[in-house]
């Protein structure tokens, strides 16, 4: 049994940096981590925990508060156990909670409008929610249709 944390193999993992965004991630660290990671499978560089860690370290990322957070995140996403083999479902879970999530936003949104903006700007903003929902919900089906 080796202990190291396994990584997904190359095509699935560049499949996967093509479908999510830093932006799909509710925690900043996590974005932040999967920036590195996605950089590294773009580059075709390994991309497991070490040359995470490598990365942030040779780009001053490593260093402070902000540092030991960074590294604490990446021992916790390094040791999760997750199963490289099932990427895909991952990458598409983690789509799917921005998804709902961006309803959450669109609401919070929506209320905060309604108590601040002008009259004649309140109509514009719900239309630009939606526009932005539609685009999200069009991104969502094509990713469950796809094979990752």
């Amino acid at each position: 049994m080796s202990l190291r944390p396994a990584r997904a193999p190359a095509d699935t993992a560049e499949r996967a940096v093509a479908i999510v965004e830093t932006a799909d991630f509710h925690r900043p660290l996590h974005a932040e981590l999967y920036g590195v990671i996605a950089a590294l499978v773009r580059e075709g560089a390994p991309h497991g925990a070490a040359m995470v860690a490598t990365t942030l370290e040779r780009d001053g990322e490593l260093a402070g508060h902000h540092g030991i957070r960074i590294a604490r995140a990446l021992t916790d996403v390094a040791t999760a156990g997750a199963d490289p083999v099932s990427l895909g479902h991952y990458a598409k879970a983690v789509v799917t909670r921005a998804y709902r999530r961006g309803y959450h936003e669109a609401a919070q949104s929506m209320a905060q409008a309604a108590a601040e903006l002008p009259d004649d700007q309140l109509f514009e903003h719900l239309l630009a929610i939606g526009r932005e929902r539609r685009t999200a919900s069009r991104r969502l089906i094509a990713l469950r249709a796809a094979e990752i």
